[in-house]
């Protein structure tokens, strides 16, 4: 179980064949210190990014309680609409395909992705995109149709990278 309390990492320990409760502390150097748990006010806090933290003030006191219960951290959303002329175009983020357009995603974690939108024909459109909390960010984007490129080399094992990507 991983608790930050007091703006340190603790791990809940039970002591087997002994009554009281211990906790292990990481100091600032690393070194582990078990100490007995105290009739004090311990806050205790659940964190994942992305997430709003949930805190829990509690009073713990030797074998007064075997365990402390939080709800788990809550997500910060946004959400994205991505329309496209024309339509029907493959909407992958992070190189995961989402759909098709015109696609809307709801509670959509709030952070920084890579929307890429394919479309048989068209030339593919890269961009980076940001997910605020309780907002929907709304992309429209008209594709340019793909140009033939042909080329040509008299060296065998050359590569071909077209905006930094391999083809």
């Amino acid at each position: 179980i991983l608790f930050v309390c007091s703006k340190r990492i603790l791990h809940a320990v039970k002591s087997e064949g002994c009554s009281s409760d211990a906790v292990t502390d990481r100091t600032d150097n690393n070194s582990l210190v078990v100490r007995k748990l105290k009739m004090i006010l311990h806050i205790i806090e659940a964190k994942k990014n992305n997430h709003k933290p949930i805190l829990l003030e509690t009073y713990i006191q030797n074998d007064s309680i075997d365990s402390v219960v939080l709800e788990a951290p809550v997500p910060i959303c946004g959400s994205l609409d991505v329309l496209t002329s024309p339509q029907g175009a493959s909407v992958f983020i992070d190189g995961v395909n989402r759909g098709t357009t015109p696609l809307f995603i709801d509670k959509m974690l709030i952070g920084q992705y890579e929307l890429c939108l394919v479309k048989d024909g068209c030339a593919d459109m890269i961009k980076t995109i940001d997910i605020v909390e309780n907002d929907t960010l709304s992309i429209d984007e008209v594709f340019s149709p793909a140009k033939e490129i042909l080329v040509k080399t008299d060296r065998y094992g050359d590569s071909l990278f077209v905006n930094d990507r391999y083809v």
